[in-house]
């Protein structure tokens, strides 16, 4: 058993992409800037929640954007196109978005981490 405060490593992170978790299920931080988007994406028979810590997001699924705010959560169903990007009027002050991620079954590797999102 493992016991993570996930806001505080979430609050900390300043990459885009940084698996912490990847068994059964994986468990995933993200931080995003002004800019950087999770592309137009699909995850084939997995759900997807996220939550989020700081800033708002802007979720684009199925052609519908919704806003989802800090401490808020967002399921996605599998099978799902879906894009989630930074909302500039809810920006948060340190200058990014910071959202943990929750897959029902892995999508990254540990170490697969990324930096900064392609621009």
């Amino acid at each position: 058993m493992s016991i993570l405060d996930l806001r505080a490593v979430a609050l900390e992170n300043t990459l885009y992409r940084v698996p912490l978790y990847v068994k059964d299920v994986e468990v995933t931080i993200y931080a995003l800037r002004q800019r950087e988007i999770i592309a137009n994406e699909i995850h084939k028979d997995v759900t997807q929640l996220i939550y989020v810590v700081e800033g708002t997001i802007a979720a684009m699924i199925n052609g519908q954007t919704k806003k989802v705010e800090s401490g808020s959560m967002l399921i996605i169903p599998a099978n799902t196109y879906h894009e989630i990007a930074p909302t500039y009027d809810q920006f948060s002050f340190s200058g990014y978005t910071r959202f943990f991620s929750i897959y029902s079954r892995p999508q990254h590797a540990i170490g697969d981490i990324e930096i900064r999102a392609g621009l």
